[in-house]
């Protein structure tokens, strides 16, 4: 299909004229809101407005001024949905979206230190695997390109996080700490080794012998490209108990079966890649009999450091209300339960 013809000049200006009526009539509405939850519809109706045509001076002004008259509490209403627009393509929307949560942050700092730390967290297995996969040779002696590049939308996302994490840093440096303490570390616990290698093992399998989902490319580059970040993580070094009984167990046979791949792609030879399935298989199985063992994990052996980790003074996460006492983390109970479904949550 051709791509949408863009409107004539007139009703260009036409448009912006009507965007900007319809933002200040929003704040309007919002302000004179006798509850902050009555003005939820409103707000999400203003977000729409300013993530499309933020991009725009006069829209820019528009919001500039419509902020100063809304009560910074109202936002906390709309945190996830600002927040997923901190890598906004336009300038003026991305440096409004910036200073609005370091605004919101500087009086009401828990309500944003997790998502921002899970924000600036994410994507981070992908750059390792463009690492990973540039660093590997082809046959034909070049380095391979980054079968996995991470497309420039997350990385910006990741790294306007990581700013307004560094920026909030001046008036809450404990609190960062401690929220990227902890979502690191429930990440990890939320998905542990033995998990990653099965699932990303069954993805390969899927990519190379199967017919794999609609958008998955196939072939040995793609399914390289999958398992590449485990092994950067794997080669980077255990830090619990739990991912070095993994290495003890399973490494040796990733290590060999990595090594048949990259054989198989300088000389073409089929038995090299026979091998490498051969050890990928079997890992694979027991993996499969592991998992389906867990019932229990011990956070001694999974995340030492949330064992350590007491006395907090950030919130519980999910407990954070404005003018209400923060709840606050005093300890982490020692054994975490596996609960029995497809997607293996835990109870902590």
């Amino acid at each position: 299909l051709a791509p949408p013809l863009a409107p004539p000049p007139a009703a260009a200006e036409r448009t912006i004229g009507h965007v900007v009526s319809a933002l200040r009539g929003f704040f309007r509405s919002i302000t004179l809101g006798a509850h902050l939850e009555q003005s939820l519809q409103d707000l999400l109706r203003l977000l729409t407005l300013w993530f499309r045509y933020g991009g725009d001076a006069r829209v820019d002004a528009a919001l500039s001024d419509g902020f100063a008259l809304v009560h910074v509490d109202t936002w906390l209403l709309v945190i996830p949905q600002i927040i997923a627009r901190i890598n906004a393509p336009q300038p003026r929307v991305r440096k409004a979206v910036q200073n609005l949560l370091l605004t919101v942050g500087r009086l009401h700092p828990q309500a944003l230190i997790y998502p921002l730390a899970v924000a600036s967290h994410e994507s981070r297995p992908r750059r390792e695997a463009e690492r990973s996969t540039a660093a590997s040779p082809r046959p034909d002696g070049r380095q391979a390109a980054a079968a996995t590049s991470l497309p420039l939308f997350s990385m910006g996302r990741i790294s306007h996080a990581e700013a307004t994490l560094t920026m909030m840093r001046a008036h809450c440096d404990t609190l960062v700490e401690q929220a990227l303490l902890v979502s690191n570390e429930l990440i990890r616990v939320a998905i542990l080794w033995p998990e990653q290698w099965h699932e990303s093992l069954e993805q390969a399998y899927r990519r190379y012998f199967e017919q794999p989902h609609a958008g998955e490319p196939r072939g040995i580059e793609s399914t390289l490209a999958v398992l590449a970040p485990l092994y950067a993580r794997l080669e980077a070094g255990a830090s619990t108990a739990h991912e070095a009984d993994f290495v003890a167990a399973y490494a040796a046979d990733l290590r060999s079966a990595l090594a048949h791949c990259h054989e198989f792609r300088l000389s073409g030879d089929e038995a090299q890649l026979q091998a490498a399935w051969t050890r990928f298989y079997e890992v694979l199985r027991q993996l499969g009999r592991q998992l389906q063992q867990a019932r229990t994990l011990q956070l001694r052996d999974v995340s030492p450091r949330l064992l350590k980790a007491t006395n907090l003074e950030i919130a519980v996460p999910g407990t954070y209300r404005a003018n209400a006492p923060v709840v606050a983390i005093r300890s982490f109970a020692p054994a975490i339960r596996v609960m029995s479904s497809k997607q293996r949550p835990r109870k902590l």
